[in-house]
C-alpha cells in the first residue's frame, strides 16, 4: 500500500512520513543502558535513601547485562555533564532506562529533577538554571531514536517538605509528560500523594523497593513488571501512595528477556486489523510471569505454539492462570457518547463510532447505555445516572467521541450546543458551557467501582481548522483525570497531534475502526488491547495520529473471557 488511504467518499488521505515512525528493528540486538541518578544530600530536605535506591539497581541492571552510569549525590555541573554524556552516546536502537531519586518540583505544567547544592527555588529562570527539566532530558534522549526509553521518576514535584517526603505533588500537580513512540513513563506517585523516602523493613523508598523486586524477572514485559510495581506500593502504603505510568509502547517490551523468546530474531508484536472472520482467534506471544492473586507466587513460562495467521496463541493452561490472577466483577458496564452536530462545525463519524463501540460491547456482555449529539442538559443527565448505577465490583467504562478542549489542567469535553464566539479557552464559558472530564470521573468513582476504564476519542482544543479532525491536542499539558479507583485511560492521539476524522472503512475513523478489531477478542487484557490499537493506528497514519495511554492498574482487565 502506498502514501494514500481511500475511503468511501471518494477522499483521499495523506499521511506525511515521520522519520520515528518505522517499526522495523534491527537484526542487531538492542545495546542496553542505563542511567541511574540518587540524590540525598540537599541543603534543606535531606533525604535518607535515594543513593541506596540508585547503587542498588544500578547493581541489579548490570547483574543483567545492563552498561549502566551510575552518579550519586551530584551538584548541578555534575548532573548536566553525566546526562550529557550519556546521551551523547546513544545510539539508534538502544534500550534505554533512565533512573531518578531525589526531591522534584512541577513549575509551569513542567517536571524538574532537582540536582544537589541547588538553592531556594523562586522562579521559572530559577528552575531553568539550576534544575532539570525532564521533559528536556527524555527529548534529547528522543532525538538519538533508540528502540525504546524507560523512564523512571521516584520523586514528586514539590521541594521543601516535612518528614523526609521526597516532595509533595501540588494539588493539580502530576504533569505528566509529552511521549514520543515506544516510552513508558513511570512516576513514583500520582498527583496529590508523596513518595516515601522509607519502607517496612528496607533501606530503600517504596517504589523502589517493589520495583527491585521485580526487574530481573525474566520474560516479564515492562507493562506487567510495573503492574506488581504499583500493586505491591498500594498494599505496603494501604493506598497512601499510588505509582502512575504513561506509555505509548506498541509492542512487548522486557527489560530482561527471557531466554526461551528469541526477542532479537522474531517480528515486532505488531499487527494490522484482522477480519471479521479471524479477529476472534488472535492472541499475542505471551511467555512471561504472571503474578498470582496474594503477591507471592510466580507463574512459569509456557512455551508457544504455532499457527499461520496468528505469530502465537497461548496454551489452554496459561489462558486458565491468566484468567485466575485477573480481577474479578460482578457486572460489566458502560455510557457511550457520540456527538457529530456543533454549533460551529460537523464531525461525520462520532455517532457511528459510539453506536458500533456500545454493540461490540453488548456481545461480551456490558450493560450498555448511550447518548447521541447530546447538549449540555442530556450530557450531564446521562452521567449523573449512569454514574447512580454503579456499585463497587462493577467494570466500568465511559466512552467519549466528540471535540475536547484542554485548559488549567483539565479536559473539557463539548456538548452539542457548546458555541463559543471566540473559540477560545474562555475559563468562565468552558465552566458553564462544557462538561469537565474530571467531574464525570469523580461522579462514578464515588460510587467506588472496582475497575474504570476511560476512552476520549477527541483531542485537546477547539476544532476551528477546515480540515475534518476532533482537535488538535496541545503539546505540553495532556492531563490524566484523577481518580481513586484502579484507571486506565487510552486517548485517541497524543499531545501536538490531531484525532483524525477519516475512514478508511468508510463508516468508523481510523481509531474506533482499530479498536473494533480488537476489543471483543478473549483471552487479551485491556493493556494488550490499548498497545495493538496504538500500534495499528500508528502504522495506519504513518505516525501522524499515535494513540497515548494511562494506568494504575495492578491487574490484568478481561473485557471478553
Amino acid at each position: 500500500m502506498g502514501n494514500r488511504f481511500q475511503n468511501t467518499n471518494s477522499e483521499q488521505i495523506s499521511w506525511p512520513q515521520s522519520k520515528n515512525i518505522s517499526l522495523a528493528q534491527s537484526e542487531q540486538t538492542p545495546r542496553r543502558f542505563a542511567i541511574i541518578i540518587g540524590n540525598n544530600k540537599y541543603e534543606n530536605k535531606k533525604l535518607e535513601n535515594c543513593v541506596n535506591d540508585a547503587t542498588e539497581l544500578a547493581a541489579s541492571l548490570e547483574s543483567v547485562n545492563y552498561k549502566v552510569t551510575l552518579q550519586t549525590n551530584v551538584t548541578c555541573d555534575e548532573m548536566h555533564q553525566c546526562i550529557r554524556d550519556f546521551t551523547d552516546s546513544i545510539q539508534a536502537n538502544d534500550f534505554i532506562i533512565f533512573f531518578f531519586a531525589g526531591h522534584g518540583v512541577q513549575w509551569g505544567n513542567q517536571n524538574y529533577l532537582l540536582p544537589c547544592g541547588c538553592k531556594k527555588l523562586d522562579s521559572r529562570d530559577d528552575m531553568e538554571r539550576y534544575a532539570f527539566n525532564a521533559q528536556t532530558i527524555l527529548d534529547t534522549m528522543v532525538e538519538k531514536e533508540p528502540k525504546c526509553i524507560v523512564f523512571l521518576l521516584d520523586c514528586c514535584r514539590e521541594y521543601w517538605l516535612p518528614k523526609h517526603k521526597r516532595g509533595d505533588a501540588v494539588d493539580q500537580g502530576l504533569t505528566p509528560m509529552k511521549l514520543s513512540t515506544e516510552t513508558l513513563i513511570a512516576f513514583a506517585c500520582a498527583a496529590g500523594e508523596t513518595a516515601n523516602d522509607s519502607s517496612y523493613g528496607s533501606k530503600n523508598g517504596t517504589f523502589t523497593k517493589h520495583l527491585l523486586e521485580n526487574i530481573k524477572i525474566p520474560g516479564l514485559d515492562v507493562m506487567k513488571l510495573m503492574q506488581r510495581v504499583t500493586r505491591g506500593v498500594k498494599k505496603e502504603t494501604r493506598n497512601a501512595q499510588q505509582p502512575y505510568l504513561v506509555s505509548s509502547i506498541t509492542e512487548d517490551i522486557y527489560i530482561v528477556p527471557a531466554e526461551t523468546i528469541q526477542a532479537t530474531k522474531s517480528t515486532p508484536t505488531i499487527r494490522k486489523p484482522l477480519s471479521a472472520n479471524t479477529h476472534n482467534q488472535l492472541t499475542r506471544e505471551k511467555q512471561s510471569y504472571e503474578s498470582a492473586a496474594d503477591d507471592s507466587a510466580t507463574s512459569q513460562l509456557v512455551p508457544s505454539k504455532g499457527s499461520d495467521e496468528m505469530a502465537h496463541s497461548t496454551s489452554n493452561a496459561s489462558v486458565k492462570y491468566k484468567l485466575a490472577t485477573a480481577a474479578a466483577f460482578r457486572r460489566k458496564r458502560a455510557l457511550v457518547i457520540g456527538i457529530n452536530e456543533y454549533a460551529r462545525h460537523r464531525l461525520r463519524y462520532c455517532i457511528n463510532d459510539a453506536k458500533d463501540l456500545g454493540e461490540a460491547l453488548q456481545r461480551i456482555g456490558f450493560h450498555v447505555s448511550s447518548a447521541y449529539d447530546c447538549d449540555r442538559n442530556d450530557f450531564n443527565r446521562s452521567i449523573a445516572s449512569f454514574a447512580e448505577g454503579t456499585s463497587s465490583d462493577d467494570l466500568t467504562l465511559f466512552y467519549f467521541c466528540g471535540t475536547g478542549f484542554q485548559y488549567n489542567d483539565d479536559l473539557f469535553l463539548m456538548p452539542s450546543n457548546y458555541d463559543d464566539p471566540y473559540n477560545g479557552p474562555d475559563p468562565v464559558y468552558l465552566k458553564h458551557n462544557a462538561i469537565s472530564a474530571q467531574l464525570i470521573v469523580e461522579q462514578i468513582t464515588d460510587r467506588s467501582c472496582r475497575v474504570l476504564i476511560l476512552i476520549y476519542d477527541s483531542c485537546r482544543c477547539y476544532a476551528q481548522t477546515k480540515i475534518r479532525t476532533r482537535g488538535v491536542a496541545e503539546t505540553s499539558k495532556l492531563t490524566s483525570m484523577r481518580s481513586p479507583t484502579e484507571t486506565i485511560e487510552l486517548f485517541s492521539c497524543k499531545p501536538g497531534m490531531n484525532a483524525s476524522d477519516t475512514s478508511v472503512n468508510g463508516r468508523n475513523s481510523i481509531f474506533m475502526g482499530t479498536l473494533l478489531e480488537y476489543i471483543d477478542t478473549p483471552h487479551l487484557d485491556i493493556e494488550e488491547i490499548f498497545q495493538m490499537v496504538t500500534a495499528s493506528v500508528r502504522t495506519q497514519t504513518r505516525g501522524c495520529q499515535i494513540p497515548e495511554r494511562r494506568s494504575d492498574l495492578t491487574k490484568a482487565v478481561y473485557l471478553a473471557n
